[in-house]
């Protein structure tokens, strides 16, 4: 199940992982910065039926791509950068 929700993130990488702007980038400061923009990005979440058998739908169940590890519904659909997602 592991390897089938990697394949399915790859594959929806560009739809789920926002925009790069590196837009506060200056010639003068070499160190390069930017955010990611999730304007119009689609939470990408998934589950098992075995932790939802065990923990119910509003556990900690849902895994949101980019995000490091699983966690209730309200927490998955935070934004990525509130959430530290990259």
């Amino acid at each position: 199940m592991q390897t089938c929700m990697r394949e399915v993130g790859e594959l929806a990488r560009e739809h789920r992982r926002g925009q790069w702007n590196n837009d506060a980038h200056t010639p003068d400061d070499p160190t390069p910065g930017g955010y990611r923009d999730y304007t119009g990005m689609v939470p990408m979440l998934a589950t098992t039926l075995r932790l939802l058998a065990a923990h119910g739908p509003h556990g900690p169940v849902w895994w949101r791509y980019g995000h490091m590890t699983w966690q209730a519904l309200a927490d998955a659909l935070v934004a990525g950068w509130a959430s530290g997602a990259g």
